[in-house]
């Protein structure tokens, strides 16, 4: 059996970044994107996603050269920026789409006739839009003993809002339970990486050791609360944590 299936949604946008570096030492970045796509209504379609970001070499001031050998390279730097997600719900969330179903109807004549008939299976809100997640990072770069040794570290919080969500409805409107943009969420994570790169005569050798975590809260949820496969995400919990009975130990005996 052969099947097939094709999309048709289109994405515009334009984009625009400005860069700054003074002696090598302080750095700043602001960057400007609107993005419109075709997935949502003509009134909800685009949306608009900056971002600033700044660095300082401090290993190029001269008082840190003057006092600190072991260090060849230290920056820290600092970022906030918005991203934009039009891959949410079904091809077009917006749109109330019909379904379509065979039904027998009596006739005059004693036998049946089938007849299709068409319906609105699922409400729509036709101002469902872009989901956007915030992000506020710091970090900082080193380099030390000649390069030798790197660190790389990163600590982030992101806030993305307007998550797609099964928001409740009264059945006696005889719509299934439409998606909106209702519910948030807040992540805090880190990350860091250690190097060390050398060598012995014409040898040269390098390892890397990275470990980063994370944690995922919900937020907002529209007193929504979703378990599946014995996990449950709901508003103040973590983005989909076990849930099930605990444990008081075994009974060997009574």
């Amino acid at each position: 059996n052969l099947t097939s299936y094709s999309q048709d949604y289109f994405l515009q946008g334009v984009f625009g970044r400005a860069e700054y570096n003074y002696a090598n030492k302080y750095y700043a970045t602001a960057s400007y994107r609107r993005d419109g796509s075709s997935r949502f209504h003509k009134d909800s379609r685009w949306g608009v996603f900056p971002s600033v970001s700044a660095g300082w070499v401090i290993s190029e001031e001269s008082w840190f050269k003057e006092n600190v050998n072991a260090v060849n390279y230290l920056k820290l730097r600092g970022s906030i920026g918005q991203l934009g997600n039009e891959r949410i719900g079904s091809e077009f969330p917006y749109a109330a789409a019909l379904s379509f179903s065979n039904v027998l109807i009596p006739n005059t004549g004693g036998t049946v006739d089938v007849e299709q008939t068409a319906y609105q299976s699922t409400y729509a809100f036709k101002d469902i839009t872009w989901e956007t997640t915030t992000t506020y990072g710091v970090g900082l770069d080193m380099r030390m003993f000649d390069s030798r040794l790197s660190l790389t570290a990163d600590w982030y919080y992101k806030k993305t809002e307007d998550m797609l969500l099964t928001i409740g409805f009264p059945s006696y409107f005889g719509f299934n339970a439409p998606e909106n943009n209702a519910a948030d969420m807040y992540t805090i994570g880190w990350d860091l990486e250690l190097g060390w790169n050398d060598n012995v005569g014409d040898f040269n050798y390098g390892a890397s050791f990275n470990i980063s975590d994370y944690r995922s809260r919900m937020g907002y949820m529209a007193d929504r609360q979703s378990i599946s496969g014995g996990k449950i995400t709901e508003e103040g919990s973590f983005y989909q944590e076990w849930y099930g009975f605990q444990s008081n130990g075994i009974i060997l005996n009574e």
